[in-house]
């Protein structure tokens, strides 16, 4: 069994903590504006990602409330990528990329969608620290979904990336 902290105990110099919290729109497919809430926290070291998180899938068209198409929780399964490009106090700019599973609560529970693709990024401007182009947030592709990939502008939300733990001793 998996426990994750968003912030852990130990201190480790070459770990960069991540926490993602948005709202982000994908595909908009037969009068359905596909949008995720897509929640998590983790860490990645050269060589690893640890992360989990829950999501809300929801048709951001129908009446409020809206439409839930799928919600559940979700882990990282592997790391692709990490890129840190500065620091900012105890804050690093960077991208991260990984790949997650899904597994639902709904519509069916314990179905699990693996081989999605996240790419969460984050900027710093109070520091000037800018990933190219790239907007603040998340990018999700889920294989074979009609939703595309749900990736910023951020509605709501954003990320942060940190490398530095608690570390008092005591």
């Amino acid at each position: 069994m998996l426990i994750l902290t968003c912030t852990p105990a130990q201190a480790d110099r070459n770990k960069t903590n991540w926490v993602v919290a948005a709202i982000e729109l994908g595909n908009t497919v037969n009068g359905i504006q596909y949008t995720m809430a897509f929640e998590g926290c983790g860490f990645v070291n050269s060589s690893k990602t640890v992360g989990q998180g829950s999501f809300v899938e929801f048709d951001n068209l129908s009446a409020v409330p809206h439409t839930i198409l799928a919600s559940g929780t979700w882990k990282a399964t592997r790391l692709i990528s990490t890129d840190i490009i500065g620091t900012y106090g105890s804050f690093a700019a960077g991208i991260i990329e990984m790949e997650i599973e899904l597994v639902e609560d709904l519509p069916i529970p314990g179905v699990v969608v693996p081989g999605v693709f996240l790419h969460i990024t984050c900027n710093i401007p109070a520091a000037g620290l800018f990933n190219g182009d790239e907007e603040e947030g998340f990018e999700l592709t889920i294989p074979d979904s009609p939703s595309g990939t749900f990736m910023p502008p951020v509605l709501v939300g954003g990320t942060v990336f940190s490398i530095l733990n608690e570390n008092r001793g005591g």
